[in-house]
């Protein structure tokens, strides 16, 4: 695990509530305190969907894209919001980018925290694993992905702690 300062905060939420590159991600949870504190599960609820779609949907998390539009429509206006917290989640079918075959077998997800507090914007890292291992291979391969991910996007970071 690691923490990641974002450095520049406009940009990264610019990215992050009207860019695409987060569209991919899996929504865990989300919190936003603004007059009042709404919490958003990015759980999906199958039984909404006509039967035949439930055949196509293959993920039970709703991907950042389909949330996105109501967390800007929550956040935006003249003041910012006291904290917005995201639990966003690495979509399994492209873990091939992160992990070997070995290693995907052996971890159940891949975490995205974002936290943001006036006036900073917190990153942290995270992974799942069915069972305790001392080997920390998937958590510094997740770790080296994040950073070059935000900084391919340019994105820049300052690493808190590892």
């Amino acid at each position: 695990m690691i923490a990641l300062t974002i450095l520049d905060l406009r940009l990264f939420m610019q990215e992050l509530l009207k860019g695409s590159i987060f569209h991919p991600f899996e929504v865990r949870n989300v919190e936003i305190q603004t007059f009042t504190t709404f919490q958003i599960s990015g759980q999906l609820h199958k039984d909404f969907f006509l039967i035949e779609e439930q055949e196509l949907l293959q993920r039970n998390y709703a991907l950042w894209k389909e949330i996105q539009p109501f967390v800007f429509q929550m956040v935006k206006g003249s003041r910012l919001p006291k904290k917005l917290k995201l639990v966003l989640s690495f979509p399994k079918e492209e873990w091939h980018n992160v992990l070997p075959l070995e290693q995907q077998k052996q971890t159940s997800a891949l975490f995205l925290n974002l936290l943001y507090e006036h006036p900073k914007m917190t990153c942290t890292t995270g992974v799942a694993l069915p069972s305790f291992t001392l080997d920390k291979t998937v958590e510094h391969l997740w770790d080296e992905f994040i950073q070059s991910f935000l900084q391919q996007h340019q994105l820049g970071v300052e690493k808190i702690f590892s």
